[in-house]
């Protein structure tokens, strides 16, 4: 079984991607990782993690920062298509990608799904002050485009807070149009349940389509 994760960074993604490796040997094909690569270059010597990437990348009010969001696109567009050339013989494998992945090419997107079933792990809409929280306290990269509207006179700062939860609707969108199955972020945290559950829960949400 091939399958593809999307959705808000840290809702559980690569948790269950490395799950699924460890307990289910499937192979984990982490797109931050592969971006990172791609990004080499680019980033400070001695840069490792993604959270060296968020630095590089900075905040929507950072001067540079419309350059670095285009090549981060890029570098990301680049590895779908380098992922979507796997052998069609490859199984057993879950693409984890990044919360930006809805702002690639649509022809990209649609093409994503040749890969497999597109698995949607969806948050709650009361759990988007969290996530803001969650985003100040461990920076990830943040690919803002048309989201990031500063009003005059207003503090960089200001103008992320008001912003980021209209970002957070709108991606929320975007992954509800690209998702085959949808699963619930809150129904994922029980302790009890396994990675071939997680697996049986992909598989019914396929079968249901």
């Amino acid at each position: 079984m091939k399958f593809v994760l999307i959705g808000f960074s840290g809702t559980g993604k690569s948790f269950w991607s490395a799950r699924l490796a460890n307990e289910c040997g499937f192979r984990w094909i982490c797109c931050d990782d592969l971006i990172e690569k791609k990004l080499a270059q680019a980033l400070p010597r001695g840069s490792s993690g993604i959270s060296d990437v968020a630095a590089w990348m900075g905040e929507p009010y950072d001067d540079g920062f419309a350059v670095r969001e285009s090549l981060y696109l890029e570098c990301e567009s680049g590895v779908l298509r380098e992922c979507l050339a796997f052998p069609s013989s490859l199984d057993n494998a879950v693409l984890d990608t990044t919360g930006s992945v809805i702002y690639c090419d649509s022809s990209l997107l649609t093409e994503l799904k040749k890969f497999g079933p597109i698995v949607y792990l969806e948050v709650t809409e009361n759990a988007l002050d969290e996530m803001y929280q969650r985003y100040l306290e461990d920076p990830k990269p943040v690919i803002w485009r048309d989201s990031y509207r500063p009003r005059e006179g207003e503090a960089g700062e200001e103008t992320l807070k008001r912003c980021y939860p209209n970002l957070l609707r709108y991606r929320a969108e975007k992954y509800r149009e690209l998702a085959d199955v949808t699963l619930q972020y809150d129904e994922l945290q029980s302790s009890d349940l396994t990675a071939k559950a997680f697996l049986e829960l992909v598989a019914s949400g396929t079968s249901a389509r």
